[in-house]
């Protein structure tokens, strides 16, 4: 038995803010579950700073990797870089124009571990504000977040985004946020890597998120949806689920099925 992997999406998933975080029962699911032998990993559309900064605050390591920026970065539990996936070069002020151009709220860029919050002319964040010709220097990146009014705009805003930068970025809906990691990489891409990183066959290796930008690892693994997600993505699912706990349950009762047959 290779035992299973689970890739849970961060907030709305594990972390459910409406119950005041990651509930006990939640986090006692997954020490049982990695106990048991099998891996679990957190793959986010946060960045590399949110990230450590929500963990801390919830006091929850009970991972064997973080996959950051809908997979554009992975870290271990230490914080190191494992691995950073970038853009490739010359369009970053191309697009930023584009963002200004059209009203958008804020435009931050993610390089590497560093985030910067562009001066396009929308609203202050409180992270560090750089010009708009500053970003418009920046090479590549490894992710960009934008925001507009309407969860409505933002969907017209993410197809125009594909069409006019789809060799650049991969634009992810979340909300009335738009992710974008670099072109060809998403959630998905991050859990197939943490499968082969800890030698797990397709079959065992399950997912569950609870938006749109969860769509491409719910859809390409055993999907698990969380009651609170869209239609899509509970059509894409296999099955819709309200707590973690119901997912390890379901995965540890399979195991122990396996060993009585085994015995038998």
């Amino acid at each position: 038995m290779s035992g299973y992997l689970l890739a849970s999406d961060f907030d709305g998933t594990l972390c459910r803010w409406e119950n005041g975080g990651i509930t006990n029962e939640d986090k006692e699911a997954v020490r049982r579950f990695r106990s048991a032998g099998n891996r679990f990993v957190l793959v986010t559309g946060r960045d590399y700073e949110s990230t450590m900064s929500v963990l801390q605050e919830q006091n929850f390591w009970e991972m064997d990797s973080c996959f950051c920026m809908s997979s554009a970065l992975c870290m271990d539990l230490s914080g190191n870089v494992i691995y950073d996936r970038r853009t490739k070069e010359g369009r970053v002020g191309e697009i930023l124009r584009y963002f200004k151009d059209t009203g958008a709220l804020y435009a931050v860029l993610q390089v590497g571990k560093e985030g910067y919050n562009v001066d396009i002319g929308g609203m202050p964040l409180a992270m560090r504000t750089i010009s708009f010709a500053e970003g418009c220097k920046i090479p590549s990146i490894t992710n960009c977040n934008v925001k507009y009014e309407t969860v409505e705009e933002s969907v017209r805003r993410a197809e125009e985004i594909s069409r006019l930068f789809g060799d650049f970025v991969n634009p992810l809906l979340n909300n009335n946020n738009i992710d974008m990691p670099p072109a060809g990489v998403d959630k998905a891409g991050g859990v197939a890597y943490a499968a082969q990183m800890f030698q797990i066959p397709h079959g065992n290796v399950y997912t569950v998120g609870d938006n749109l930008n969860d769509l491409s690892m719910v859809g390409a693994f055993h999907g698990r949806s969380m009651q609170s997600g869209p239609p899509a993505l509970q059509d894409a699912a296999e099955r819709t689920v309200s707590t973690i706990c119901e997912i390890v349950d379901e995965l540890t009762g399979n195991m122990r099925q396996s060993d009585s047959a085994n015995l038998s």
